[in-house]
């Protein structure tokens, strides 16, 4: 029996975010060595993987989201044995240890992002209907591995509703206003007559 735990590995050219100035290697526990993939993999470790490309605008609105669950599932799941692995498009094939990852999962990445759960030696595409969002993503992790689903974060009540139902009450009065002026021109150039 393999350490149970949360791993997260992010394979790049450059060692950088997609933001391409934060340095990976500073986030604490991230994996930055392409080999650590293959093996994950072949300890037979359930995985959920992201294909990304520097240039993609749908991969760059991603990134926040990924961030965000990667530390809900390491705060929620850690005694799950599992992995977070985000994959940059110019590293496919540029090391052998992800050239065989993506030969041994037989996938064809043509584009991006490019997201889904590997279990056993299976890829399971996340297709997400349009969702990329933390909550989706991992709802369709929960459901797939019959995890527990996390409790709902709690929402803050109160501190500036007021002030909200403030702006909502003038804009609503200088709607009537507005609609006011409009019909006294109105009325106004319906009474006026030329005269000749």
């Amino acid at each position: 029996m393999y350490n149970m735990g949360i791993e997260v590995v992010h394979i790049t050219a450059d060692g950088k975010e997609i933001d391409e100035t934060t340095d990976i290697s500073k986030t604490p526990g991230v994996k930055t060595n392409p080999k650590e993939v293959l093996d994950l993999f072949n300890k037979g470790t359930t995985m959920f993987v992201e294909f990304y490309a520097n240039w993609c605008g749908h991969c760059k609105t991603l990134a926040p989201e990924w961030k965000k669950l990667t530390k809900t599932i390491e705060s929620e799941y850690k005694d799950k044995e599992f992995a977070i692995v985000s994959v940059e498009s110019s590293v496919i094939n540029k090391y052998d240890a992800i050239k065989d990852f993506v030969k041994k999962i037989n996938l064809d990445v043509k584009g991006y992002p490019t997201i889904g759960l590997i279990k056993g030696n299976k890829f399971i595409s996340y297709d997400g209907k349009g969702n990329r969002d933390e909550v989706s993503m991992l709802n369709f992790i929960c459901n797939e591995l019959k995890w527990p689903k996390p409790k709902p974060k709690a929402i803050i009540k109160g501190g500036g509703g007021g002030r909200f139902t403030r702006k909502r009450h003038h804009q609503r009065n200088n709607k009537r206003s507005s609609i006011r002026k409009r019909k006294t021109k109105r009325s106004s150039k319906k009474t006026r007559r030329r005269k000749y």
